[in-house]
């Protein structure tokens, strides 16, 4: 607090979208990610230490809670730590998928969607509906999510304007518009969904 980040060089930036990514500047750090990348795809993988030394992971995905590993990097030596939620049968857990699909006004409104096991057809679907309106879902497990699609519910979880994450201008785009054009993005996607 108090301090001025002036004269110091960003190491990396966030984009969140509907999968958050990480982008390193620093060339030590990216080369770092990119390595542990290869070794844990599809995660998300976040990295704090010593891209020369010792760097901890925190490693999740939407079927995976969460992992802590600790890289020797001169090593090239990874190691598990800990196990979030060791009890999970992982292999039980449905992926969510991520889409855009249009309101009635064009506007494109980012979504994710979880399937029950082996579902086909039509199937029972739960709108999962964020608080806010400036807040958002997130790509990653998530226990509500995992706990309908286990009872063999399909979980809608609609990104409505006014959601925060995917731009000012969608953000902004949410002012006065509760139960307006927020509400038609969710029943646009209820449709987009029935279709």
């Amino acid at each position: 607090p108090g301090e001025s980040l002036r004269g110091l060089t960003p190491m990396s930036f966030y984009s969140l979208g509907l999968k958050p990514t990480r982008q390193w500047l620093d060339p030590n750090w990216k080369t770092v990610q990119t390595a542990v990348d290869e070794v844990l795809p599809g995660r998300i993988n976040e990295l704090s230490g010593n891209p020369a030394g010792q760097v901890l992971i925190h490693s999740y995905s939407d079927t995976e809670p969460g992992r802590w590993h600790l890289l020797d990097v001169p090593k090239a030596e990874l190691r598990l730590l800990a196990l979030i939620r060791q009890v999970l049968d992982r292999a039980a857990l449905q992926p969510m998928e991520t889409f855009h699909y249009a309101a009635p006004d064009g506007v494109q409104v980012p979504a994710f969607l979880t399937r029950p096991a082996k579902a086909t057809g039509p199937q029972p679907t739960i709108v999962l509906v964020h608080g806010g309106p400036a807040t958002r879902d997130h790509w990653g497990f998530n226990d509500e999510v995992q706990l309908l699609a286990s009872r063999g519910y399909v979980v809608f979880q609609p990104q409505f304007r006014g959601s925060s994450g995917f731009g000012k201008a969608f953000e902004l785009a949410g002012h006065g518009q509760w139960g307006r054009a927020m509400q038609d993005d969710i029943t646009a996607g209820v449709n987009d969904l029935i279709r």
